[in-house]
């Protein structure tokens, strides 16, 4: 196992976009989910020229300040740490 340098992302946070559907809309779906997911990141990509991932916690926090209101509540900054388990990174 070979564990690769760690880095920065800036990540949906599936949990708040579900709150927010349950408060507007009772009967939501698992679609619903994954559409407002997928809304969500198209528009973290644009906002942020396609770039997701830092070497730094600044860097990324700086990146989600340049979000819109909109957006950045259902945004997180998380560490990930890549892991190559012989089988290719993960």
């Amino acid at each position: 196992m070979q564990i690769g340098k760690s880095f920065w992302s800036v990540s949906i946070n599936k949990d708040k976009v579900w709150d927010e559907l349950v408060l507007t809309k009772k009967d939501s779906t698992h679609r619903d989910l994954m559409l407002m997911v997928k809304y969500i990141r198209v528009s973290v990509k644009a906002q942020l020229n396609e770039k997701l991932d830092y070497s730094t916690e600044a860097q990324a926090e700086e990146a989600c300040a340049k979000l819109d209101d909109s957006t950045r509540k259902f945004v997180g900054i998380y560490e990930t740490t890549p892991v190559n388990l012989g089988l290719g990174w993960c």
